[in-house]
């Protein structure tokens, strides 16, 4: 085998250095935002109220919904993609327990529902957030790392 051969066939290991917190960063402000823009408790600027107003006539209502529609597919799928239903359900589960948890210790009123709305968008902001950042959390909890081809075989 030349050295050539050789050179294209050895597979380099990327580390990432400062951009792991900006990205990380930027998810977690993504995951905010896209749950306080779907629904926020706090005024009537939030897409559930808007769509209730939506008038199918116009072309900047159509393209609010698309955006809205591609936003959250494309969340969902990068979630599900990182963590499974196993790990989408472990999370909600999690979230659930700690909520129940607050109630229990009376920490949080089971009658104050916009505390309990409150507390399930920062958990559903949350596992938003793990589910985009998994690999990255993998990696620093389990030290794997990811290994690219120089070849470009899969």
């Amino acid at each position: 085998m030349s050295e050539k051969e050789k050179s294209s066939s050895v597979k380099t290991i990327k580390v990432v250095g400062n951009s792991d917190a900006v990205s990380s960063l930027l998810k977690l402000l993504l995951s905010l935002v896209m749950v306080f823009v779907t629904y926020n408790s706090f005024s009537n600027f939030h897409a559930i109220h808007l769509l209730k107003q939506i008038d199918l006539g116009d072309m900047l209502h159509w393209a609010y919904l698309l955006i809205f529609i591609g936003g959250w597919l494309l969340v969902l799928v990068g979630v599900y993609k990182n963590l499974q239903k196993i790990g989408v359900a472990a999370l909600i589960i999690i979230s659930v327990l700690i909520i129940g948890g607050l109630i229990q210790r009376d920490a949080i009123s089971p009658e104050d529902t916009d505390m309990l709305v409150n507390l399930g968008e920062l958990a559903t902001a949350l596992i938003i957030y793990i589910g985009l950042s998994w690999p990255e959390i993998r990696r620093k909890l389990f030290g794997v790392r990811t290994i690219d081809d120089d070849d470009g075989e899969p």
